[in-house]
């Protein structure tokens, strides 16, 4: 190694040792400050929460009850307001609340046949065979108030026809196979 070091000029070695130094100082800081600094920025955040538990007025039992309020919301907007029916109800469910999206949205609900899908993961698929009529708009109010109602839905399967081809107000025949998707109990 002494050989090695000696075959080198002046300038050589400097630039080794300065290589080294960069080297040591990159190792101490990724290995030592960095994770300090990571676990430092946590206890503020811990810090932070605290903090807003004990200045607000109803303390730690109202940051319970503001996460509880916050989880339930995030749990209605995956799964609609089916998430806690028993599975026996579920298809009236989703049958009367898609009649009363079409009522709203003047969309003529002409037939809806449920049909059994595969388990896909830990959820159950609840499929649906919907067929509607109404013009584009209205159908197009009626996807998105599915999707906003309903929760977790998915098209599977989309057609899209002219029922009635008067060029004033032409009439959409659709049939779609929606997807629900329920966690299964584990």
């Amino acid at each position: 190694m002494e050989s090695l070091l000696q075959q080198l000029d002046e300038r050589q070695r400097r630039l080794l040792i300065a290589c080294l130094a960069a080297l040591v100082v990159a190792a101490a800081f990724a290995y030592g400050v960095l994770p300090q600094i990571r676990e430092l920025r946590a206890l503020f955040d811990n810090l932070e929460v605290m903090q807003r538990v004990t200045s607000a007025e109803d303390g730690a039992s109202g940051e319970i009850d503001r996460l509880n309020q916050e989880m339930e919301a995030l749990r209605k907007q995956l799964q609609g307001d089916m998430a806690n029916l028993p599975r026996r109800q579920i298809e009236s469910f989703i049958i009367g609340r898609l009649q009363t999206i079409s009522w709203r949205n003047e969309v003529a609900l002409v037939s809806v046949e449920p049909a059994q899908g595969e388990p896909v993961e830990m959820y159950r698929e609840l499929l649906f065979r919907v067929e509607l009529s109404g013009d584009y708009f209205a159908l197009l109010d009626w996807l998105t108030d599915v999707s906003s109602e309903l929760g977790f839905v998915v098209i599977k399967e989309f057609q899209l026809g002219v029922s009635e081809p008067d060029p004033r107000n032409p009439r959409l025949a659709t049939r779609l196979m929606l997807a629900a998707y329920q966690v299964t109990a584990s």
